[in-house]
């Protein structure tokens, strides 16, 4: 029985006489009653009774007591049951609620970014950068002639810096270990312009570095091997300064790189490449094309490395006059990389591939943007009939990028 049912007011042992209206007489323990009971109906004292009795018959049963304990225990437990439930149910909700919010952000952004790639691609550049005008060879390198580095001191970060201690370990651990020679091609009028950055960025990375010119200069240092400038003399000023690093570096290095000087060099990820290989071999390194030699040749603008045994074989035996390799000319004019190209197969010197696991490139001949964009180097130029190895779609290698990206956020 709900007690809530039931309109019952305490009894007192004492009615007020002017609660008339409610008829609040106590019969039963009042020892004086005060109430007018012809006040109240006949009805009104028939209610009043009965209420009365309904109080006496439950406190007289206490056996009932027991079971209105018993459904407040129920009812708790119930309460309980189902808060249980309601947290573990909105704990769930909210972690799959945020997981999927998650995922749809970053499809979102993927989306975008994609998008945004596409709009980059399909920019309209300027023709002289996509290699459509046929009196225009990209690889000769001119269109880069009228730029210029910077006219202000530069000055660099060092690993003696407290936010950059340590950062060489490994760098320093490959330069040991793995002695690169870098002589770079340049000419008198580079040398304030061009040279003299490569010497202050990459170049200082080198074990020992050299540049190759007509004229004398110190600071760079340049060394005049008395060839005149020009196109037609890049063979001959390759032959010169191959001999140069013969004669004066051959101990002091293990491999020897040939660069120009609008040429950028990563140092460290050419040593760690040719820590791989053995530098007794007969063997180099670079961009291969595979028109004109049977085992192809490294092209000249994206820079080529041969090894201790290449250059030793280059010398001492490619540039002696009356012998059959074709290392040597009466004026040694001619595509630089191409005669290279049939002395190093002359001289039994291996065309080597240097590509990664995944079949992608380390020597470039073009500006970055060449061959990270896709469309500037249209696909009826003829770097396409030249290269050595089918090329990687750029795509991917875009894809590839947004993919770290997206890993490192």
């Amino acid at each position: 029985m709900s007690w809530h049912n039931y309109s019952y007011k305490p009894l007192n042992n004492h009615c007020s006489s002017i609660d008339k209206s409610n008829c609040c007489c106590d019969l039963e323990h009042s020892s004086k009653s005060i109430c007018d009971s012809n006040l109240c109906s006949d009805s009104d004292q028939h209610h009043h009774q009965q209420n009365v009795h309904l109080f006496h018959s439950n406190h007289q049963q206490p056996a009932t007591s027991p079971s209105f304990s018993s459904s407040s225990s129920i009812t708790s437990l119930s309460n309980n049951r189902i808060s249980k439930s309601f947290m573990l149910a909105l704990l769930i909700g909210m972690t799959f609620g945020f997981s999927f919010s998650y995922l749809l952000i970053s499809v979102i952004n993927w989306d975008l970014i994609y998008f945004k790639s596409i709009k980059l691609f399909q920019l309209n550049h300027p023709q002289s950068f996509n290699h459509f005008d046929e009196d225009l060879d990209a690889h000769s390198h001119e269109q880069l002639d009228s730029i210029t580095g910077p006219n202000i001191p530069i000055t660099f970060h060092g690993s003696e810096e407290e936010f950059h201690k340590g950062e060489n370990l490994v760098a320093n651990h490959l330069s040991e270990n793995i002695r690169v020679l870098c002589w770079v091609m340049t000419n008198p009028k580079n040398h304030q312009t061009k040279a003299k950055h490569v010497r202050a960025t990459w170049g200082k990375r080198c074990n020992e570095l050299i540049f190759i010119s007509s004229q004398e200069d110190p600071s760079l240092p340049a060394i005049n091997v008395e060839v005149p400038e020009g196109r037609d003399h890049l063979w001959a000023k390759t032959i010169r300064g191959f001999n140069y690093s013969y004669h004066h570096f051959l101990d002091k290095a293990d491999w020897f790189l040939k660069a120009d000087d609008d040429t950028f060099v990563i140092v460290e990820n050419l040593r760690y490449f040719l820590s791989s290989q053995n530098s007794n071999d007969p063997i180099y390194f670079g961009c291969k094309f595979k028109p004109f030699v049977d085992q192809g040749y490294m092209s000249g603008g994206a820079g080529y490395v041969l090894s201790k045994e290449a250059l030793k074989r280059f010398v001492e035996k490619g540039l002696e006059q009356n012998r059959p390799e074709r290392c040597y000319t009466e004026d040694n004019t001619g595509a630089e990389d191409v005669d290279m190209g049939f002395c190093m197969e002359a001289l039994n010197v291996t065309a080597g591939d240097s590509r990664d696991s995944l079949g992608r490139g380390r020597f470039f001949p073009f500006v970055p943007e060449h061959h990270v964009v896709p469309g500037h180097v249209d696909k009826s130029f003829w770097y396409w009939k030249y290269i050595y190895y089918p090329s990687k779609e750029v795509v991917a290698v875009i894809q590839r990028f947004h993919s770290i990206m997206s890993a490192l956020t």
